[in-house]
C-alpha cells in the first residue's frame, strides 16, 4: 500500500515530533535551511521517526552510532547527544 501523505502532511507530523525530540526552537533553527530544513522536518520527523518499528529512544542510538562512524560531524552528534 502506497503512502498517500502528502509533504504537507509529513510536515504537519513532523514538526511536533521535531521539537519533542530536539527542543522547542528546532523549527526555527530548520527553517534558515530553507527548503533542507522543510525535507528534515517531512522526511525525517514525519515520516522515519513517525514508523512504529522502533521507539525513538531506538532511533536516537541508531542515529548517533552513524554519525560518530562517519566522523566529522561533532555539530550533529552534540544535537543528537542533547536530544537523547
Amino acid at each position: 500500500m502506497a503512502d498517500e501523505r502528502t509533504p504537507a502532511d509529513l510536515h504537519a507530523e513532523g514538526v511536533p515530533r521535531v521539537k519533542e525530540i530536539l527542543g522547542p526552537k528546532a523549527e526555527e533553527s530548520l527553517a534558515t535551511l530553507g527548503e533542507l530544513g522543510d525535507r528534515i522536518i517531512q522526511q525525517l520527523y514525519g515520516d522515519i521517526y513517525g514508523r512504529p518499528a522502533l521507539t525513538v529512544q531506538q532511533r536516537q542510538i541508531a542515529t548517533l552510532s552513524m554519525l560518530m562512524d562517519l566522523g566529522g560531524k561533532d555539530r550533529q552528534e552534540k544535537v543528537h547527544m542533547r536530544a537523547s
